[in-house]
């Protein structure tokens, strides 16, 4: 079962990590066509476009996931009712998107105000609902062969259209938004015939009372949930908008976030295989299963917790070698606490995973959108006085939260008597923080051994959780 994981999870990892790494290894060919500004300006636009982001699925997401486990018979019935409600949505949510893309484009880029629209309104409401619904298909039967492939080949094309966009025509920050537009494009055309044609998933565009209002009743108080990732990704972004900070500051805010946002990202991909596999084994209520699931969240903490530790102790060495930007180089500092946030992540799934797969879903908003309004709060409150590093250390708190509060709520632990750690995992992370702010600058040798030092202990840490759990499986 853990090699299958496993597996699964590097595939579904693979177009994330790669594209990653073409993507900052192209940083030095594009980075000196771009300016703090460009930074800047994309940065502000994706944060307000981002607000409404949580609203375009209605929550649906957890409807797909449990449908699909729980009715093997009626799920395609199911997904074809749930797209046509989103398609009914989407009309609505158009009006909103545009709206705030009106509020968002700085006056001195209204110029662009229609290139912007097209290329955000249609991955936005169309490509992206169609390309989820897709992912959910080939996730859930586990193909991830498929999911690895298209993803590296969209991506790559992402990248094409973004270097010939950046640095051939000069288009600065409009590059990526072509990029992200001819990602999604090619997504929609690659999965229309294998899911939508051939398996006859065609939206039921039929508005259906008593049916949505089930659906809704476990979906909607996801949409506060899934609203934390803006809270805590993007809200900064508008913080500095009303406080009028300078765009290159913003710029630089953005460019640190930009490896914080690799690591969640490839953490995103690896939720994709994983999160089914909790789905299954919390199902069965088996000890066994209990503590395989329990095994895993630990050897994936443990593994976020040494590549994010190791990412962080050579970030300056990183943004020496990729970006040729004076300016945007030196923001290494912040980049260390962002990327440090987000090894939280295997214990947020350990317990939201259990919490969902049971509908619990209206406790799970609590920890989420709670996290997120801290988040804003904190960067009203210290962003004006302290800058961006506020913001990082705000950022980093409210990740702190969202990652374990789900082991405080009376509905987790009424279902889970396997106890999980938090409190050590926590102060691990916050100890391996400051540790990497302590080290970033020390001399590259020191750091090698350190990274070395890290890499032995965690072997064999991952190790002896592995051959404990196959002894308690035996002996079982």
């Amino acid at each position: 079962m853990l090699k299958k994981i496993f597996f699964h999870s590097a595939l579904y990892a693979l177009p994330s990590i790669s594209l990653q790494i073409v993507s900052l290894l192209m940083l030095p060919f594009i980075t000196p066509h771009l300016s703090a500004s460009d930074y800047g300006i994309y940065g502000v636009i994706l944060a307000y476009i981002s607000f409404i982001g949580p609203l375009r699925d209605l929550g649906f997401n957890i409807s797909f996931v449990n449908s699909y486990f729980k009715h093997p018979k009626r799920w395609p019935l199911i997904w074809r009712a749930l797209y046509g409600h989103l398609i009914l949505w989407s009309i609505l949510f158009s009006l909103i998107y545009i709206t705030l893309i009106l509020i968002a484009v700085p006056k001195s880029e209204f110029q662009n105000i229609y290139e912007i629209l097209v290329l955000t309104l249609l991955p936005g409401v169309v490509f992206d609902t169609a390309n989820n619904i897709a992912n959910y298909y080939f996730r859930f039967s586990e193909r991830p062969i498929i999911i690895a492939t298209v993803g590296i080949f969209s991506g790559v094309i992402g990248m094409i259209v973004m270097y010939y966009c950046i640095v051939d025509l000069k288009m600065g920050y409009l590059g990526w938004f072509y990029s992200t537009f001819a990602t999604s494009l090619t997504l929609f055309l690659i999965y229309l015939y294998p899911v939508f044609i051939k398996n006859k998933l065609f939206p039921i565009v039929k508005y259906r009372k008593n049916f949505i209002k089930k659906y809704l009743r476990v979906s909607l108080p996801m949409i506060p949930h899934n609203y934390s990732s803006y809270l805590l990704n993007s809200s900064d972004r508008v913080v500095m908008d009303w406080y009028k900070i300078d765009l290159k500051q913003v710029g630089l805010f953005n460019i640190a976030y930009r490896f914080g946002g690799a690591f969640e990202m490839i953490g995103e991909a690896a939720g994709m295989a994983i999160g089914p596999q909790y789905v299954k084994l919390y199902i069965s209520k088996k000890k066994s299963d209990l503590q395989l699931a329990r095994q895993l969240t630990f050897i994936l903490m443990a593994l976020f917790l040494t590549a994010g530790f190791n990412g962080a102790i050579w970030l300056k060495e990183v943004f020496q070698i990729l970006i040729k930007n004076k300016d945007l180089a030196s923001a290494y500092g912040i980049g260390t606490i962002i990327l440090m946030g987000y090894c939280y992540r295997p214990m947020y799934w350990a317990a939201i995973n259990k919490l969902s797969t049971f509908e619990k879903t209206d406790v799970i908003w609590r920890i989420s959108f709670g996290a997120g309004i801290i988040n804003v709060l904190l960067n009203l409150i210290f962003l004006g006085s302290y800058g961006i590093m506020a913001a990082a250390i705000t950022t980093f708190i409210s990740l702190m939260i969202i990652g374990f509060a789900g082991f405080t709520l009376k509905e987790y632990r009424e279902m889970d008597n396997l106890p999980h750690y938090p409190i050590v995992w926590l102060l691990a992370i916050i100890f391996a923080t400051f540790l990497s702010y302590y080290v970033k600058d020390i001399a590259i040798w020191q750091k090698a051994i350190i990274s070395c030092a890290s890499l032995i202990f965690i072997f064999y840490y991952i190790r002896k959780i592995y051959f404990e759990f196959h002894l308690d499986s035996n002996n079982g």
